[in-house]
């Protein structure tokens, strides 16, 4: 679950070199980026469409890129313009390719609709194309959906306790965070108010006392990034608002790629303004992010994990669940009345039958019931490829879950729907519950 219209951050500009093909799998889809006869970056679907071979096994020939399983070879705008031992070429032939754009050292792609992509949506991070500003460019694989990054970037009360011995502080010290909506996403503010400064800000700002600390940051919705302005000062004087003369300052860029449902690509770098000549300073710094963003992986994984299994127990369970249910009623019904029984089975299709069982089990518990009203169900109901909730809180009557559960039922060799599809289930349980119940 993502958005597909936005720009995401594919690699970053240093990855895409001359004569090189780089590969990544970005929201399900295996992509190559390769760099021009002008130094443009290519980005083109890794899959060559005669045979499915890799294109990131291929070779670069000028602005081509040839397959090497069966040597067709595709320009930049993936038209096939060789295929070794043929002078035909289909209209057809050829690899989708997407738009891209180079800026602040980011290889940004658009992966949906191309007539929806506007470089002027791409969000700036002018701090990364600026020489005032010093950084390490860096990236982590998650073993986890990008929403549970989502989750720990926008909630900073964990920072008193993932980061406890690295970036963390006083929970006390926190005064409580703002949170305004905006049209791109939000914009928060965090600030600590007379607090013990994080070793690394203590080292680079030569603090003897206590510090006010600030992050600052927007969440953009669309491409998953967070831009922070960060930062501790003396305390007492004006923090963030003030002049910041006194200060040590901070940004920072999150990028989250989906990669696949259950793995992330994240980019992140975080930038000073400050000592900019000074390696050992640059290396604490980076070490002490590293670490930091090395524990919340570690614990998000973690959480993925116990996701994980919860949900195909959970499967498992509902699968052993409907089993039952239909051997009972098999049991119960199928010799005191077979004929209502295969009547029942005999009006829906297949593997409809397990949406009927349930539906019926739902009527049974609440038979009793004026008009099985006010009725709140808490189970699942399948409905093929659909469905309707995991808990559904119910307060009309029964029927309308028949029918928004889209059994296909026949009557006559003619497909019932909406409420006649609704009224033949409903009457047909009634009757037999009525007989047999």
């Amino acid at each position: 679950m993502w958005i597909e219209n936005a720009w995401y951050v594919g690699c970053w500009s240093r990855e895409v070199l001359e004569k090189d093909i780089t590969s990544r799998t970005i929201l399900n889809l295996p992509i190559i980026f390769y760099r021009d006869l002008s130094g443009n970056i290519i980005a083109m679907e890794d899959r060559c469409c005669h045979r499915h071979a890799p294109l990131s096994k291929g070779k670069i020939e000028g602005e081509n890129i040839r397959c090497m399983y069966h040597g067709i070879k595709f320009n930049k705008f993936g038209r096939c313009i060789e295929i070794p031992g043929s002078d035909r070429i289909a209209k057809n032939m050829c690899v989708q390719t997407f738009p891209i754009v180079e800026k602040n050292n980011l290889v940004w792609i658009w992966l949906g609709d191309p007539t929806l992509a506007n470089e002027r949506d791409i969000v700036s991070c002018g701090f990364l194309s600026d020489d005032n500003w010093a950084y390490r460019e860096d990236y982590l694989h998650y073993h986890s959906e990008y929403r549970l990054i989502v989750d720990n970037l926008l909630d900073a009360s964990h920072l008193n306790y993932v980061h406890a011995n690295s970036i963390g502080s006083n929970p006390k010290t926190q005064i409580p965070t703002e949170v305004e909506k905006k049209d791109f996403g939000l914009h928060v503010e965090d600030f600590w108010k007379n607090d013990d400064p994080a070793p690394h800000h203590k080292k680079a700002g030569n603090f003897d006392g206590k510090v006010d600390r600030w992050n600052i940051y927007d969440w953009y919705i669309k491409g998953n990034l967070l831009i922070l302005d960060s930062g501790s000062a003396p305390t007492g004087g004006k923090g963030h608002m003030g002049d910041r003369y006194d200060a040590i300052e901070f940004r920072h860029l999150s990028a989250l790629t989906p990669e696949t449902e259950s793995t992330t690509h994240y980019y992140f770098t975080h930038a000073r303004n400050f000592a900019l000549n000074d390696p050992d300073l640059a290396s604490d710094i980076a070490m002490a992010v590293s670490e930091a963003f090395n524990e919340d992986k570690e614990i998000i994984e973690e959480q993925q994990k116990i996701i994980n299994d919860r949900f195909n127990l959970a499967k498992k369970n509902h699968t052993l669940s409907k089993q039952a249910l239909k051997r009972w009623f098999t049991d119960k019904y199928l010799e005191k009345n077979p004929n209502t029984y295969k009547k029942i089975s005999s009006i829906l299709e297949g593997n409809n039958m397990e949406n009927f069982l349930k539906i019926y089990e739902l009527f049974v518990l609440h038979k009793n019931d004026e008009n099985f009203k006010n009725i709140k169900v808490n189970t699942l109901i399948m409905t093929g490829e659909n469905d309707i909730g995991s808990t559904v809180e119910m307060s009309k009557n029964l029927s309308n879950v028949i029918e928004n559960s889209q059994l296909k039922v026949i009557k006559n060799g003619k497909h019932l729907c909406g409420i006649e599809c609704a009224d033949e289930v409903n009457m047909t349980i009634k009757n037999f519950i009525k007989d047999n119940g």
